[in-house]
């Protein structure tokens, strides 16, 4: 099974975690905005977002991973689903 792509939009430092799914995504290209508190030092973000989407998605976080955009805001992820 071929593991699905979600692009997102990272806001390090935000007040609160939260995530916003984008109303003009299309159903096959979700497109997410995900605020995670911590901020862009050492991965301490990737490793939130990781964990944000997991929550989210109720998945365990090693289905997820960061296929472009280690260091942007702007990221691929690859979701493999279980």
């Amino acid at each position: 099974m071929q593991p699905k792509r979600v692009k997102i939009r990272v806001n390090p430092g935000a007040r609160t975690e939260r995530i916003v799914v984008h109303t003009d995504a299309t159903p096959d290209q979700e497109m997410l905005r995900v605020y995670v508190t911590a901020r862009a030092v050492n991965d301490k973000a990737n490793q939130a977002v990781i964990g944000a989407l997991a929550k989210y998605w109720s998945i365990s976080p090693s289905h997820i991973r960061i296929k472009h955009g280690l260091k942007s805001r702007d990221k691929t992820i690859l979701v493999h689903q279980v």
